[in-house]
């Protein structure tokens, strides 16, 4: 992408009156200067007189000749100072005028286009390499109000008013309300993420009544009551009763809380481009608690989820930088919007250490032009690209290759998958990226022997090559195995056309996997790329050879576990040895019995691959053989990022503890990576070794990989997060998305380490040991039985999403889940991003028998407006109404054996209720608004879930297969399922925990 325009940033007119070596401040262009108060002294505040104090009261030396006393209700001038000629007189409150400075016309303060208030930065500059470098510069704030005639108190017709504060009453508090109405505390207007909604009231304003008709708006009047005044409003934090709340799915997407950072940390606070997406980057906490105790006392774990390689929106900005990379010669941080200026040099903001700035920094390169630093994009946008020079790459970089593993035993002959796939590759070769027609690729099909294709460039037949040694494979003309895919594109065609009949009688039922993937990293070892296997049966012949261990005595015991570790250590081992080499393992799996998924998957784990299955798959039905080709095409289409590595970078005092995701961890924090992927997710959890000493902390990721084309980029994402004293910012700043999906991860974890009761176990404790902390800091019955559990407002949905963690397939107890499909959600979940994960957690469901008329039609953002979903229980069914409930990878549809037959035929197109079959089914497209309006919704789910699953969809009778039905009411997540307790049911259980103070 190219640079910002010169207008995108306001430039920052010099300033004449600035110390050496400090930053620039912008003045008012109408400021002048007053002079000095006679008798105070440069730079000390003057002392006033409390408004309170009786006018009577005798003072030594008092009054002094000359004194005249002022009338009630006006203001003494102040000496030097002259009244205007027909100025009406002073009033309480209002400013005297300076000297130079014309009268200023009543609501004529400086505004922003927006209409709000720009607060003036005084003159005062905070030294940088002297004294201390956390001071910042104090924002002086212009009254709130028009200058009117205002009557005064008692108290300030008694005595000269003191002079009122202008700024807030806690300087360092990030979440601090305003004593001003209607003023922002940046100088420049803040975009919509950067807008703070304080949770409770102002001082001397009227507080927030609760609501009795509106339990959810219900609020703990004897929560913060406190004999302190001053500490009641600081311990202030809106709750609502968790007793009487019922979750609303479409608060599920709601904004996390608004990052509160100072706008003098920030280079230029009028950029847009300050705060990164949060699907991009993402923190568990917006405000950080400063010392490590304050962390444990508020049980809130601190972690970061990243998506860096998130397809980006064509309305999000991203620089491409091609001159010059600025890195600090301490901490090796990027140079980013939060750092300090000073001339010629900058501070990290990740370390103390000040940097020289290059010499061309304020020259660019690529235009030959001279320019504002100010306008750089690095000093203006939280991520940016790179485009990194040769000391980036350890070797030069190799065109993409696609390697493709296919099983042609027996199983996969007769189930179709053969067929299917070479197929879906076959439509997808326009896919494959291929911007500078670099790109190679290479077949080889396996049973008990390994068969290499050497294809022609002329369009000729392919030759098969047949190596039955598998002890030690001779790899047969291993140049003219992997070719160019443009200009061999007419034999490959040709070979994939002819792929589904060669093997049509095939009666081998051995597979050779582990050879196969051995000689594929032979092919590939000098170049890198990606092994695809599609794989239908269970390796069976020498290495990595795997058997049937599933026992269905072991589900729901505590040694099920053990069926969710890898059986063999080969392919861990080999996937460690692909990563030295770039290589990335992808797999899909089509196996209609057992595959031991748990063994294959941590190949595509530890070399950060996909994986993909397909249980039951068969040619036979039109949905499997859609839902294959879909995702088989999507996947091939990825943009993908070469040869990558991920390195996060935090401020002194703060260190990455644990990662979790699908990678290779080199050091404690940096990450392997073969490739990368929109949707691959890197969760990171936080630990805090020091007090944090400075008023911000910085998080910064930098991944370095090779794109399709050839070039060496780096993604650089920074973001910078206030850090508190108080515990109550901690828990107001908390994101419940962010705090759930971290959690979540964590617990299959330790699902894989441990056993799953210990995880299920795990996410409850920590859901009634916060609750518990609110009840302790927040509520007037901390020290006995609380008959309403409090949560905070902002985490009022996150003991749901713990419950809808409980009863995923992953995690959720039992003995019929089969270890495959757990495994398998257990993959899911360590790998997907929030937007992702959280539907996956807790599905969307849909009213389709009473739909708007607006629902299936298009806003102006080009998004299909779709309807409110519902709450996930099965009281709200209606035996005359049809849902559609989306669970990321299927989508159900709940027919009612009232449905209205209208309905029917404009959705199935059939006449009555007994004519609908259940199961997989291909919904019709029809000439109706109905199936107009669900053909959408369909399309704008799959679209949010980036396009890479494909939703087979589902039909269910409320009186039809009892398996499917099962299967539907599973996802209830409200309802009580087997030994699982409703959602009031385990809300009751952790106030009981809470109460017993076994949390």
């Amino acid at each position: 992408m190219s640079q910002p325009p010169n207008n995108t940033f306001p430039p920052r007119p010099p300033n004449t009156g600035s110390q050496p070596g400090a930053p620039q401040t912008n003045r008012p262009s109408n400021y002048q200067p007053g002079p000095p108060t006679s008798g105070s002294q440069p730079g000390v505040p003057q002392m006033t007189r409390p408004g309170n104090m009786p006018p009577s009261t005798p003072r030594p030396g008092f009054p002094r000749p000359g004194f005249t006393p002022t009338p009630p209700g006006q203001m003494a001038p102040r000496p030097g100072m002259v009244s205007r000629p027909g100025a009406p007189p002073m009033m309480s409150g209002q400013h005297p005028p300076r000297p130079g400075v014309g009268p200023r016309p009543p609501n004529q303060f400086p505004h922003n286009s927006q209409g709000q208030f720009r607060p003036q930065q005084t003159n005062a500059m905070p030294s940088q390499l002297n004294g201390n470098p956390n001071s910042q510069p104090q924002m002086q704030v212009p009254p709130a109000v028009p200058i009117q005639q205002v009557q005064t108190t008692a108290a300030e017709s008694a005595g000269p008013v003191p002079k009122r504060r202008l700024y807030p009453n806690q300087p360092g508090d990030p979440y601090a309300e305003s004593t001003h109405n209607n003023m922002q505390s940046s100088q420049y207007p803040p975009g919509p993420a950067q807008t703070f909604t304080p949770a409770t009231s102002v001082q001397g304003q009227n507080q927030y009544q609760p609501s009795l008709q509106d339990p959810n708006s219900l609020v703990n009047p004897m929560g913060n009551m406190t004999m302190n005044p001053a500490a009641q409003y600081q311990n202030q934090l809106q709750t609502i009763p968790l007793l009487h709340f019922e979750p609303k799915m479409s608060d599920l997407t709601e904004a996390a809380p608004a990052i509160q950072v100072s706008p003098s940390a920030a280079v230029n606070p009028a950029s847009p481009y300050l705060e990164c997406d949060p699907e991009l980057f993402r923190c568990t906490l917006h405000a950080v608690p400063d010392t490590p105790a304050l962390l444990k006392k508020s049980k809130l774990p601190l972690g970061l989820v990243m998506t860096p390689y998130k397809p980006l929106e064509p309305t999000q900005h991203v620089p491409n930088i091609q001159d010059t990379i600025t890195r600090c010669r301490y901490c090796r941080a990027y140079i980013n919007p939060y750092v300090s200026l000073i001339q010629t040099k900058w501070k990290c903001n990740l370390c103390p250490g000040i940097n020289d700035l290059p010499q061309n920094f304020d020259y660019d390169m690529i235009s030959r032009q001279a320019v504002d630093r100010f306008q750089r994009p690095e000093l203006n946008c939280s991520v940016v690209d790179y485009s990194a020079p040769v000391e980036y790459t350890v070797r030069a970089p190799h065109p993409p290759i696609y390697m493709f593993v296919i099983d042609v035993s027996y199983a996969s002959v007769q189930n179709g998958m053969v067929a299917t796939v070479a197929k879906a590759i076959l439509d997808s070769l326009d896919r494959i990226p291929n911007p500078d027609q670099r790109t190679k690729v290479a077949f080889m099909t396996v049973d008990s022997n390994l068969h290499f294709y050497k294809l022609s460039a002329g369009g000729g037949d392919p030759e098969m090559m047949v190596v039955g040694d598998l002890d030690e494979v001779v790899i047969p003309h291993p140049e003219d195995l992997v070719v160019n895919l443009v200009e061999f594109r007419a034999c490959i065609e040709s070979f994939l056309s002819r792929l589904g009949l060669m093997f049509k009688s095939n009666q081998n039922v051995g597979n050779a996997l582990g050879p196969a993937l051995n000689a594929a990293q032979k092919m590939l070892l000098n170049a890198g790329g990606k092994i695809v296997v599609f794989q239908t049966i269970l390796p069976t012949l020498h290495s990595g050879d795997m058997s049937m261990r599933e026992d269905p005595k072991l589900l729901g015991t505590p040694k099920e576990s053990s069926l969710l570790n890898p059986s063999t250590s080969f392919f861990k081992n080999f996937a460690l040895d692909c990563v030295r080499s770039y290589i990335c393992i992808d797999m899909f799996l089509f196996g209609s019995q057992y595959m031991d998924v748990a063994t294959l998957a941590s190949a595509t784990k530890f070399s950060g691959g996909h994986l993909y299955h397909y249980p039951g798959f068969h040619a036979n039905r039109t949905e499997d053989v859609t839902k294959v080709r879909h995702e088989v095409a999507e996947f091939l289409a990825h943009d993908i990022g070469l040869e990558a590595v991920l390195r996060l970078r935090c401020s002194t005092g703060l260190r990455a503890n644990a990662f979790y995701g699908n990678f290779f961890l080199r050091s404690t924090q940096l990450l392997a990576l073969s490739n990368v992927t929109p949707n691959h997710c890197y969760t990171v959890e936080l630990a805090i070794d020091e007090d944090l000493k400075a008023n911000e902390v910085a998080f910064q990721s930098a991944l370095l990989y090779t794109a399709i084309n050839g070039e060496r980029r780096i993604r650089v994402m920074t973001m910078v997060l206030p850090t508190t004293k108080s515990i109550t910012d901690v828990y107001r700043s908390a994101d419940q998305v962010a705090l759930a999906t971290f959690l979540t991860k964590k617990a299959v974890d330790r699902a894989l380490n441990s056993k799953l009761e210990d995880a299920r176990d795990a996410l409850i404790y920590k859901c009634a040991e916060i609750l518990s902390t609110v009840k302790t800091e927040f509520s007037s019955s901390a020290t006995g039985a609380t008959s309403q559990l409090p949560v905070p407002a902002n985490l009022r949905h996150y003991p749901f999403l713990t419950l809808a963690a409980i009863k995923n397939i992953g995690l959720r107890g039992g003995s019929t889940t089969p270890s495959d499909l757990r495994f398998f959600a257990i993959n899911h979940i360590n790998l997907s991003p929030p937007e992702l994960l959280i539907p996956f957690l807790a599905p969307k469901m849909y009213a389709l028998h009473c739909l708007d008329p607006e629902v299936g039609t298009y806003d102006e953002s080009h998004r299909a407006i779709l309807p409110a979903p519902l709450n996930l229980r099965s009281d709200a069914l209606d035996q005359g109404g049809i849902y559609l409930l989306d669970t990321v990878h299927r989508a159900m549809i709940y027919v009612g054996t009232r449905a209205d037959p209208k309905l029917l035929t404009d959705l199935f197109a059939v006449s009555s209720y007994g004519a609908l079959f259940g199961g997989k089914a291909t919904l019709p497209l029809l000439d109706s608004t109905l199936s107009r309006q669900v053909q959408v919704i369909l399309a704008q789910n799959r679209k949010e879930a980036r396009e890479v699953y494909y939703q087979e969809i589902h039909v269910i009778k409320e009186d039809g297969d009892p398996s499917l039905r099962l299967m539907f009411l599973t996802h209830m997540v409200e309802d009580r399922t087997n030994s699982v307790q409703s959602y009031h049911q385990f809300i009751n259980h952790l106030k009981e925990l809470v109460n017993t103070g076994k949390a």
